[in-house]
């Protein structure tokens, strides 16, 4: 059956990415640990459906709270147009120590790109997810070139993955869930060296088990300036 073989390429790729990832995973999950113990957040952003696995470390069940969830207006259909990475990033509220996450398949349109050299010249570390292979069949800058930490998707080209007889393009794309795991993996590992050094993580309680919503207020409330200042001049 069909969808025994996506099942079955999924497991695969995600193995590769379990092995070949391993010592980017740390470095990951070291400026993660790092960039909270010192009370600073981490940013994360997708454009595009990478901005699934943005939103899948930020205010969630599970998850570390000083994740924000960068809120870029128009959501990706701009993200090959030169300057509006630029120009988003001037009300973006980037401090030094801040750690950004930006998930970009490609790795190779210039606004992600552009958040990235923003975010670094603004003081903070960069965790690029991204696809080095297909990256680097493009000319220029890559969002990997930017970035303190890689964390490789392993797709392909295209990104969907899977052919059906009589269907011109492949179908089922692989990079959304393996965002999804690798960067749960690295917070996974971020929460661990926390403990190891005697940090209690600031994880969310889901809000559907019993206490679970008035932890989570006190927990936002730490962070409450950063989590909900999503621009420099305004609220």
């Amino acid at each position: 059956m069909g969808y025994q073989r996506y099942f079955e390429h999924i497991t695969k790729l995600l193995n590769e990415i379990m092995i070949q990832e391993e010592s980017a995973i740390h470095a990951a999950a070291d400026i993660v640990a790092d960039t909270i113990m010192k009370g600073s957040i981490v940013q994360a952003f997708g454009s595009g459906h990478s901005r699934a696995a943005a939103m899948e470390i930020s205010q969630r069940a599970g998850g570390l709270v000083p994740v924000k969830l960068l809120d870029e207006p128009s959501q990706g259909r701009y993200e090959k147009v030169k300057g509006v990475g630029t120009m988003y990033m001037q009300e973006v509220d980037a401090r030094p120590g801040d750690c950004f996450i930006i998930i970009s398949n490609s790795g190779s349109n210039p606004l992600p790109i552009e958040i990235a050299s923003c975010a670094k010249k603004a003081g903070c570390r960069v965790i690029a997810v991204t696809a080095k292979e297909i990256a680097n069949q493009h000319e220029g800058v890559h969002l990997h070139d930017l970035a303190d930490a890689v964390l490789d998707l392993h797709s392909c080209e295209g990104d969907a993955a899977m052919e059906v007889e009589g269907v011109r393009s492949k179908v089922c794309g692989t990079s959304s869930v393996c965002a999804d795991v690798i960067l749960n993996s690295v917070m996974l590992e971020a929460i661990e060296k926390m403990v190891s050094q005697g940090f209690e993580p600031p994880v969310l309680l889901s809000g559907n088990v019993e206490g679970g919503m008035e932890y989570g207020r006190q927990l936002v409330m730490r962070y409450m300036d950063r989590l909900l200042r999503n621009h420099t001049y305004y609220y």
